[in-house]
């Protein structure tokens, strides 16, 4: 069991020399999307695919618009549950009407 852990200690502290920060500048910033999607493992069902845009570092993460999200809610002590309606701003990195398409290769 000491062993283990020497092994561990030791491990840890020479697998992560070498990692230091590295500065990005929004002048090499590339846009991109990134999807997200969960699949049913039978092939069937509901599947749910979230796109969102990647932002640069120096940019602002909202935008003026707000939106209104619908909210269910439930208090577990009290059983009281009801439905809430919460306004936010939308985020830059939302992407509206996105088309996706997927395949199995067939």
């Amino acid at each position: 069991m000491n062993f283990r852990l020497t092994a561990l200690v030791l491990f840890m502290f020479t697998g992560c020399r070498g990692w230091e920060a590295v500065l990005i500048s929004s002048d090499d910033f590339v846009p991109m999307l990134n999807v997200t999607a969960v699949l049913s493992p039978d092939g069937g069902g509901e599947v749910t695919v979230l796109v969102q845009r990647l932002l640069p570092l120096d940019g602002p993460l909202t935008t003026d618009e707000v939106v209104y999200d619908t909210t269910w809610y439930i208090m577990h002590e009290t059983s009281v549950s009801a439905y809430y309606v919460i306004s936010r701003t939308r985020s830059r990195q939302e992407v509206m009407d996105a088309i996706v398409t997927l395949s199995d290769g067939s």
